[in-house]
C-alpha cells in the first residue's frame, strides 16, 4: 500500500512538473514573440501614420496656398479695370466706396495707392502706405505682385495680411497699386477649421518665425515659434527654423506643460514663405497602436490560458494508471 501511495505522489509529481515546464517555456516564447510583434506593429503603424499625415499636411497647406491665390487673383482682375487703370482719384474713391458693402467677410478693406504712397480704402479714411514692405515690392522692386506679413492696419487697427497688384497701363509701366486687406481673425478661422482625423491642430509661422494662425488666442500673433524658450517650449526652435528654411517633413518638441509633440510640416505656395505645421501629441499619435497592443497581449493571455488548461488535461490523461 505505501508503494502504491508513493507511487501516486511520484505521479503527481511528474504531472505537476510536465504542466510547470511547459507552461513555463510556453510563456517565455509567447511573450518573446509578443514583444516582436508589438514593437513591428508599432514601428509599422507609427510610420504609416507619418506618412500618411505627411501627405494630408501636403495637402492642406496647397489648399491655404489656393485661398491666397484666390484672393492675389482677384486683385489681379480688379487692378487691369480700366476705371482702375484711368488713375481716376473721384471716380475710384466712389467705386471703391460702393463696393465695400457687398466685399467678402474675409476682406476687411480695398484699396488703390498712388506711386507715392497715398491711398484711397473703400471705408473713405485715405492714408499712406509708402514705408510698408508690400507696396515698396511692387514700387521699388518691380514685384506684379506682393503678401504682406500680419500688420495692424492703419485703417481700423486690425491684426491684418495685404495682398497688393501693381496697376499698370498700356505700357505695362506700373502706375500705383490695387490691394486688398485680409483680416486675421477670419484667416485663423479659415486655417482652424482644417482637421486631420481627431486628434491635433493645425497652425502657421511665417517667415519670420511667427506664429499667424493657431487655435490658441494666447499664442496666435504673440509667440515666435523660432524663439520659443522662454515660453517654456522645448526643441520647437529647431523644427520652426526647418519651417522658415522652407522644408516639408516631422519634427519632435514639447510644449510649455511638457508634453511631447509631433509637428508635420511643409512650405505654403503662393506666400512669403510661410509653413503650415500640424500638431499631434505623442500620446493621441500612439493611441493606435496603445490599443493594438492591448488586444495582442489579451490575446497572448487568452492563449496561455487555453494551453495551461489543455495541457493540464493532456497531462492527467498521460499520468493515470
Amino acid at each position: 500500500m505505501k508503494k502504491k501511495r508513493d507511487g501516486g505522489k511520484g505521479l503527481k509529481s511528474l504531472k505537476t512538473k510536465m504542466l510547470l515546464y511547459f507552461l513555463v517555456s510556453l510563456i517565455v516564447v509567447f511573450i518573446v514573440v509578443g514583444v516582436i510583434i508589438i514593437n513591428n506593429v508599432s514601428n509599422v503603424v507609427t510610420d504609416l501614420n507619418n506618412d500618411l499625415t505627411e501627405q494630408v499636411v501636403l495637402g492642406r497647406a496647397d489648399e491655404v496656398g489656393k485661398y491666397i491665390e484666390g484672393i492675389v487673383y482677384d486683385m489681379k482682375t480688379m487692378s487691369e479695370r480700366d476705371l482702375i487703370r484711368s488713375g481716376d482719384a473721384d471716380a475710384i474713391r466712389q467705386d471703391l466706396q460702393e463696393k465695400q458693402e457687398t466685399l467678402r467677410s474675409d476682406y476687411e478693406t480695398l484699396l488703390y495707392a498712388k506711386l507715392n504712397g497715398d491711398f484711397y480704402p473703400s471705408t473713405g479714411d485715405d492714408g499712406n502706405i509708402s514705408d510698408r514692405a508690400y507696396f515698396q515690392e511692387i514700387v521699388n522692386g518691380g514685384q506684379d505682385y506682393a503678401i504682406s506679413n500680419p500688420v495692424v492696419s492703419k485703417i481700423t487697427g486690425e491684426n491684418i495680411f495685404v495682398v497688393a497688384y501693381a496697376v499698370k497701363n498700356s505700357a505695362g509701366k506700373t502706375t500705383a497699386v490695387f490691394a486688398a486687406t485680409i483680416l486675421m481673425n477670419t484667416f485663423n478661422e479659415v486655417v482652424t477649421s482644417i482637421k486631420i482625423g481627431e486628434a491635433g491642430y493645425p497652425w502657421i509661422a511665417d517667415n519670420t518665425g511667427l506664429v499667424i494662425a493657431h487655435p490658441n488666442d494666447d499664442i496666435r500673433l504673440s509667440l515666435n515659434a523660432a524663439d520659443s524658450e522662454a515660453a517654456g517650449f522645448r526643441e520647437l526652435n529647431a523644427v520652426t527654423k526647418r519651417m522658415m528654411a522652407g522644408e516639408n517633413g516631422l519634427g519632435e518638441y514639447f510644449n510649455a506643460a511638457g508634453e511631447s509633440y509631433n509637428a508635420i510640416f511643409a512650405p505654403i505656395p503662393s506666400t512669403p514663405n510661410w509653413s503650415f505645421a500640424y500638431s499631434i501629441s505623442e500620446k493621441e499619435m500612439m493611441a493606435p497602436v496603445n490599443n493594438l497592443t492591448m488586444i495582442i497581449i489579451i490575446i497572448v493571455a487568452i492563449s496561455i490560458l487555453l494551453i495551461a488548461a489543455l495541457t493540464y488535461v493532456i497531462s492527467s490523461s498521460i499520468v493515470k494508471p
